[in-house]
């Protein structure tokens, strides 16, 4: 009854097709050894060639003893075996990794390795719907939209090939009166019943608190939940897509820009399926993501966020320029660049700009990146530096903030490191290229001119 079951499931969500190659993660457990035993019955119908994929973490001493039970099992279906072994508190700490976060990315590297070696496109891994109830619930805690929610898919897209869950539909004791039917010999990882991990302590006290005392049927219901919210998800991801493909996106390596323009007027639920096709379109993961990450996101859209940022997990930044977002993984600010001196007839560099400062005859015709001076005005040596918070300059008989001025000429922010301003003595002579302080033009009376120009380095 089971096995039907399970072909069923499998045909109707096209998780594997007759003859192809397929990898199954068996870490010999009473799930993937059920899964593996009903992949051989499915094997004997309709053909494939099949390996198992087994990985030993080296943090537990039971851990040899299963390496040995699944190579056993995988002989005896005539599966292939291929263990691999692992020195996981080692990687975790070198890449300041949780060893659960260093365990599912070292796995996945694994199932990809091999699935290559293989010809492979699918993995199948034995997470039931016990699994999914426990999902369900783990992001619900943690304030996820639709997309966690709707928790373990039937078959989830890797980029480079798919997981596939055959066994999402049973229940935990469907899985153990089947390993009794058959006499299945499988292995118990103590480290499940550690309450030091959440998912333990949901699998252990939170889930059976809440079907003893609120609903017996607490488990249903959270992995019915899932099914009908994947529905939705499945019909906003495809909407999103639609969105996605009409975007006008600017990418880079480890950087992508979009208008804010285009994302302001789209519905809540859109934008909490862009969120993170965004991230992954720099490289970076959302596993560590939550709501009140994507709630970030959300608000540099509302006017008057221009310059503001928001850090994300996995060393991604947002800022908001304007009408655009840029999304940036590993953002490090621009390095200030120090002060130089400019002194007549002695041309200096500063960033990407050559300054020179001469004396003039005579005003010759408007030239661009040039101005004329009244040289009695000015303290030598001028100082160009970069800009500082507080820094004003004299306009209109007032002194107003040169951030003023920098947004009404839209600069970024990432390009405001860059951007010379000219000091005499404590007075910005110039925002170079932007605008000239009062007092500093010539007029018609000055006795001696200076010529102010300057020209990108090449």
């Amino acid at each position: 009854m089971l096995y039907r079951r399970f072909c069923q499931f499998i045909q109707q969500n096209e998780l594997i097709v007759a003859g192809e190659p397929l990898i199954i993660g068996i870490s010999g457990g009473p799930d993937s050894v059920v899964l593996g035993h009903l992949l051989k019955r499915w094997q004997l119908e309709h053909g494939g060639s099949f390996w198992v994929a087994h990985i030993h973490h080296g943090l537990r001493k039971e851990a040899d003893g299963e390496a040995e039970l699944v190579a056993r099992l995988a002989e005896e279906w005539g599966f292939s075996f291929h263990p691999k072994r692992l020195e996981l508190t080692r990687i975790a700490q070198e890449r300041s990794e949780s060893l659960q976060t260093a365990a599912r990315r070292e796995r996945l590297k694994f199932f990809r390795e091999l699935a290559g070696i293989a010809g492979a496109g699918k993995v199948a891994l034995g997470h039931q719907a016990n699994d999914q109830a426990e999902t369900v619930l783990f992001w619900f805690l943690r304030g996820c939209g639709p997309a966690g929610l709707a928790g373990i898919r039937p078959s989830a897209d890797l980029g480079w090939g798919r997981l596939v869950h055959p066994l999402l539909p049973f229940w935990r004791d469907e899985v153990l009166k089947y390993l009794q039917q058959h006499q299945l010999s499988f292995a118990v990882d103590k480290s499940n019943l550690e309450p030091k991990y959440l998912r333990n302590r949901l699998r252990l006290e939170l889930l059976p608190h809440l079907q003893a005392e609120y609903n017996p049927k607490i488990s249903q219901h959270l992995a019915g939940l899932a099914s009908r919210l994947r529905e939705v998800e499945e019909y906003l991801a495809m909407q999103a897509n639609l969105v996605y493909q009409q975007l006008a996106l600017t990418c880079a390596p480890g950087e992508l820009r979009v208008a804010v323009s285009a994302l302001a007027s789209l519905p809540p639920a859109l934008l909490a399926v862009l969120w993170p096709k965004f991230i992954n379109e720099i490289g970076a993961s959302t596993q560590d993501f939550g709501a009140s990450h994507y709630h970030e996101l959300a608000a540099l859209l509302n006017p008057g966020k221009s310059g503001s940022f928001c850090h994300l997990p996995g060393a991604v930044v947002v800022r908001r320029e304007f009408d655009q977002l840029l999304f940036n993984i590993h953002y490090q600010p621009p390095d200030r660049l120090p002060a130089v001196y400019l002194d007549l007839g002695e041309p200096v560099q500063w960033g990407d700009y050559q300054f020179c400062l001469e004396t003039a005859q005579k005003i010759a015709a408007a030239q661009k990146n040039t101005l004329y001076l009244d040289a009695a005005k000015l303290e030598l040596p001028l100082i160009i530096r970069g800009i500082e918070a507080g820094d004003r300059i004299s306009s209109q008989g007032r002194r107003k903030k040169v951030k003023r001025y920098l947004n009404k000429n839209r600069i970024p922010i990432s390009e405001r490191a860059k951007l010379p301003i000219i000091i005499s003595g404590s007075q910005v002579v110039c925002l170079a290229g932007i605008r000239l302080a009062d007092g500093f033009a010539t007029t018609a009376d000055c006795q001696e001119i200076y010529c102010l120009s300057w020209s990108a380095v090449k």
